[in-house]
């Protein structure tokens, strides 16, 4: 199994917009992702209640091999772009779990 985790900051385009309809909308959009895109067992965001950073992404995918796909999924694609004004820097662990 992979864990997929992501840290974000928002941009001044999403310190603009409601905060809490904003993660409304990007949790919705990752309960369509879970169980529409193979390998992806779980997604969840939430704001984050300690420093360093505005939002954590994190993800279970069953293998590499569904992170790689799940990456190019048209349905995470359009996630990504959904969202993408509303965030500046991010930064990306992946770990596997044996």
């Amino acid at each position: 199994m992979i864990r997929h985790i992501i840290f974000w900051n928002l941009s001044e385009t999403g310190k603009q917009k409601n905060q809490q309809e904003l993660l409304a909308a990007m949790q919705q959009s990752l309960r369509q992702m879970v169980g529409s895109v193979p390998g992806l067992l779980c997604a969840e965001i939430a704001r984050n209640t300690a420093s360093g950073c505005d939002y954590v992404f994190y993800a279970e995918l069953s293998d590499a091999e569904a992170l790689s796909a799940y990456q190019v999924h048209p349905l995470h694609l359009a996630h990504k772009e959904r969202f993408q004004e509303d965030f500046a820097a991010r930064s990306v662990g992946d770990y596997e779990v044996l």
